[in-house]
C-alpha cells in the first residue's frame, strides 16, 4: 500500500510554540508589556520628583531660568538666543537678565517660561523677540511636558486636544525625549551654563546665496495662512503680554535685522505691530532699515542671524533702550 503523504495536525511541527501554546505566549507578551509600562511610569515619577534639580536635554533652559531668578527675562526663538547677550546686559544694568530664547519655539515656549518664573517671583521687564516659527507648539511640548503640573498656563498650552490630554496623564510620556539626557546629568550639581545667550562665530557671505526675487507677503504659505487664519497664535501673544504685566513687568517687542529679504516675515511683523498698538506695547525696531549699522553683512552668521560681532551691537542697542526707560521712570 502506498505511503500516505497526509499528516495529522498533531504531527505538525509548530516550533517553539508547540510546548507552550498560543494562550501562554500571549500571557507572557502581556506581562512583558505591563512590566515595560510600569518601568516607564516609574522612571517618569522618579524624574518628576527631582525635575527642578536636574539639567540635561529639554530641562536645561527652564531650570536655568528658574535658578537665575531674573529681573529681566528675554523670550523668543533663535533670533533671541543668538542675538542678546544676557551676561553683558546683567553687568551693564546691575540687574539679573536671563535669555530664555529657544531655537524654533518662540512665543508659545516663552509664555510658558514666563508663567513658571512668575510663579516664584515678580519681574521688571519682559523682552519678546519678534519672530514666528513653524510648529512652535509641537517643538515646545517636550520642553514643557515635565512642568505641566507646575502651571495652569503650561497645562492650557499643552491641553490642545483630547489625545494630548490623555498622553500627558502618563508621567512616562512627559519625559519622552528628556529622560536619557536628564539621567545622564542626574549627578551634576551645577548646570553647564548659567546664561542663555549662544553666540554664532560664522560670517555670512551673500555671494554664495542664490538670488531670488523679493518675496510677496504671501510667498511663504505657512506664514501667511497661519498668521491670518489661526487666531490662536495671536491669542498666545496677547496672553503673554497680559501675564507679564500681571507679574509686574513692562513688556517690549524687539525686531531683529535680516541679511536677506527672503528672511523677512511680513505677516508676522504685522501681527506684532497690531498687538503692540492695541495693547500699548513698545516696539523696538532694530531692523537694518531703522539701524543702518546693521546692514553690514559681516555682522551676520547667516541670512537670518547675527554673529557674535552683530550680537554685540544689537545687545548694546537693547541695553541703551533699557537704561533710557529706567531713567524715564
Amino acid at each position: 500500500m502506498a505511503h500516505s503523504s497526509s499528516t495529522s495536525s498533531s504531527d505538525v511541527d509548530i516550533g517553539p510554540f508547540a510546548s507552550t501554546g498560543w494562550p501562554q505566549l500571549w500571557r507572557r507578551l502581556a506581562t512583558f508589556i505591563v512590566a515595560v509600562m510600569i518601568a516607564v511610569e516609574g522612571t517618569g515619577h522618579a524624574l518628576d520628583r527631582i525635575r527642578h534639580e536636574i539639567y540635561g536635554g529639554t530641562l536645561t533652559t527652564i531650570n536655568v531660568a528658574l535658578r537665575a531668578e531674573p529681573a529681566i527675562l528675554i523670550v523668543g526663538s533663535s533670533t533671541a538666543v543668538h542675538h542678546f547677550d544676557d551676561e553683558a546686559l546683567t553687568a551693564a544694568l546691575g540687574a539679573r537678565v536671563y535669555n530664555a530664547g529657544s531655537d524654533g519655539r518662540g512665543v508659545v515656549f516663552g509664555r510658558a517660561v514666563l508663567a513658571l518664573v512668575c510663579a516664584r517671583e515678580r519681574l521688571q521687564v519682559v523682552v519678546v523677540d519678534v519672530r514666528r516659527n513653524k510648529d512652535e507648539l509641537s517643538r515646545s511640548q517636550p520642553n514643557l511636558a515635565p512642568f505641566v503640573d507646575d502651571s495652569a498656563v503650561v497645562r492650557e498650552i499643552l491641553d490642545h486636544d483630547w489625545a494630548n490630554r490623555v498622553m500627558l496623564s502618563s508621567h512616562g510620556f512627559r519625559y519622552n525625549g528628556a529622560a536619557l539626557p536628564a539621567l545622564a546629568k542626574l549627578r551634576a550639581r551645577f548646570v553647564d551654563r548659567s546664561w542663555g545667550f549662544l553666540p554664532l562665530d560664522a560670517t555670512y557671505d551673500p555671494t554664495e546665496v542664490v538670488r531670488t526675487p523679493s518675496p510677496s507677503p504671501d510667498s511663504v504659505p505657512w506664514y501667511s495662512s497661519v498668521i491670518r487664519e489661526d487666531h490662536w497664535y495671536a491669542a498666545q501673544l496677547v496672553a503673554l503680554v497680559q501675564e507679564a504685566r500681571a507679574c509686574g513687568a513692562e513688556v517690549m517687542f524687539v525686531e531683529s535685522p535680516n541679511a536677506a529679504e527672503t528672511e523677512r516675515q511680513p505677516n508676522v511683523l504685522s501681527l506684532f505691530h497690531r498687538v503692540a498698538d492695541e495693547h500699548s506695547v513698545p516696539y523696538l525696531d532694530f531692523g537694518a532699515t531703522a539701524r543702518p549699522a546693521l546692514r553690514d553683512p559681516t555682522l551676520f552668521a547667516d541670512a537670518g542671524h547675527l554673529n557674535v560681532k552683530g550680537a554685540r551691537l544689537i545687545t548694546a542697542y537693547l541695553q541703551d533702550e533699557l537704561l533710557r526707560r529706567r531713567r524715564a521712570h
